[in-house]
């Protein structure tokens, strides 16, 4: 159970990912969740900084895809569109077909990609399950699905003792 649910990396935000850092481990492709990674569910919008960070990772030739476990396929290719990446919805994470997927389109080995999510059940152990890096960022908001909550009650058990390689709020 621990390496299913190992934390690579933890970061407060996506925009606290210094892309060196993903430069230097080897990192070729970025795997994004959707909700409440970058798309904050309480404002429905993108953030700013995240339209920013993404299009910088793009700059810097890191390959990028939104994996999300939402259903509303309409809205998460929206999504991926404001930020100019590919998306993959109904993706069932923690099972890590979706992410085994995208590498294996892409060329990529899973060693050389990171998913990054907010939600240690679901996107940390896909990301892991697939052989891939994993970093858990704090959610956007607190709005959440109902069970999403209890998950999260569950969540801070596991990870209150990983520590932040950003800077502290």
């Amino acid at each position: 159970m621990r390496k299913l649910l190992h934390v690579w990396r933890r970061y407060h935000a996506v925009w606290d990912i210094p892309l060196e850092t993903l430069e230097e481990a080897g990192i070729n492709l970025i795997a994004l969740d959707r909700d409440n990674t970058t798309f904050n569910r309480k404002d429905r919008d993108v953030p700013e900084r995240i339209r920013e960070w993404v299009h910088a990772a793009r700059d810097k030739g890191f390959l990028l895809y939104m994996i999300s476990n939402n259903f509303h396929g309409a809205e998460i290719a929206h999504t991926a569109s404001i930020l100019g990446i590919k998306s993959i919805d109904h993706a069932m994470k923690p099972l890590p077909c979706a992410l085994e997927k995208v590498c294996k389109t892409e060329g990529v080995e899973p060693g050389q990609a990171v998913m990054i999510g907010d939600q240690i059940f679901t996107d940390i152990a896909s990301g892991n399950l697939a052989g891939s890096k994993t970093i858990l960022i704090d959610a956007l908001s607190q709005r959440d699905l109902f069970y999403t909550y209890l998950l999260r009650l569950f969540e801070y058990f596991i990870t209150r003792n990983i520590p932040y390689a950003s800077k502290e709020r």
